[in-house]
């Protein structure tokens, strides 16, 4: 299951009071996952690892947390069936897709809206990040993979 994927993000106690509050609506900042900014974040780590030198983080931490994220990519049903899933905000330590869940609860007629959800820009961190292909401004393109050795 994905939330045991995720506990080693939560194994520090969260200890803000604020931290996953509930609020009558399904789009909040405090604690769930949104695929645009793990994105964002995965880019910078990405641009971090290739313009800098530094010992904060390496090629094996991108790909430790690329992987969470492309497991959090999934729906997985009671069942036991997993689909390829991307929807709008993610709980971080049970997996479940929060605004889907609560339009379900609903019983919206749009609360499969989240499917295939296109604020993730996940092929570009496959291809810039992990791959490496890095097209620059004078026409060149750098290849630099973040893959760890081994992987």
């Amino acid at each position: 299951m994905i939330g045991e994927k995720l506990d080693y993000q939560l194994s520090k106690k969260v200890r803000h009071r604020r931290f996953m509050f509930a609020y009558p609506h399904k789009r909040l900042w405090n604690g769930p996952v949104w695929p645009y900014a793990t994105t964002q974040t995965l880019v910078g780590v990405a641009n971090l690892l290739n313009r800098n030198k530094q010992t904060f983080i390496n090629n094996e931490d991108y790909f430790r947390l690329l992987n969470v994220y492309t497991q959090s990519q999934h729906m997985r049903f009671s069942d036991g069936k997993v689909i390829r899933w991307i929807d709008e905000d993610l709980h971080p330590s049970t997996g479940e897709w929060i605004a889907r869940s609560i339009l379900h609860k609903l019983n919206r007629p749009d609360k499969d809206r989240g499917r295939d959800y296109n604020h993730s820009g996940y092929c570009d961190i496959i291809i810039t990040g992990l791959v490496g292909l890095r097209p620059r401004a004078d026409d060149v393109v750098e290849v630099n993979p973040l893959v760890p050795e081994g992987k």
